[in-house]
């Protein structure tokens, strides 16, 4: 019986009790617009976080196109290389990607430098190669094996 009428006595008080009247009045002055303080900064940091995000995106975005640049401004052949069997009109191109290490990119970088088909890239020098990676900055291709492959592919 006495704890009943103790719970009565108490339990109105615990529902007056709310959030607003539990805290020291400094506390309820660290709120804007009725948001805690430390909702706006961490929404502040979400911002500058996404902000980050999106220039760092947009900056590879710019490099891409750049690279792309670069590979139509070396396309131009500077130095053509021939069969002697099939002049270059008659040429019929070949998938220099099964090359292993040539993917879409330095075939096209290939092609437009005059080096078509397995042939011409057998008679090429490693060193031409490696030269036309060099001007598009493809430091992680290796030609060394490119020409012996290409024979292998003949």
């Amino acid at each position: 019986m006495v704890h009943t009428l103790l719970y009565l006595t108490i339990s109105p008080s615990i529902y007056r009790m709310t959030l607003p009247n539990l805290l020291p009045e400094a506390q309820q002055q660290e709120q804007a617009f009725g948001v805690p303080i430390w909702i706006w900064f961490l929404l502040i940091v979400l911002v500058i976080v996404v902000a980050v995000i999106w220039t760092l995106h947009e900056e590879s975005e710019a490099g891409k196109t750049q690279d792309e640049a670069t590979v139509q401004a070396v396309a131009e052949p500077t130095q053509a290389v021939t069969t002697e069997s099939a002049p270059a009109s008659d040429v019929r191109p070949d998938n220099l990607k099964k090359v292993n290490g040539i993917g879409p990119k330095i075939e096209q970088l290939l092609k437009r430098n005059g080096i078509m088909t397995f042939a011409q890239l057998a008679e090429t020098d490693v060193s031409r190669l490696q030269a036309l990676l060099d001007e598009v900055e493809y430091a992680l291709a290796d030609p060394t094996t490119w020409p012996e492959q290409a024979r292998n592919l003949i």
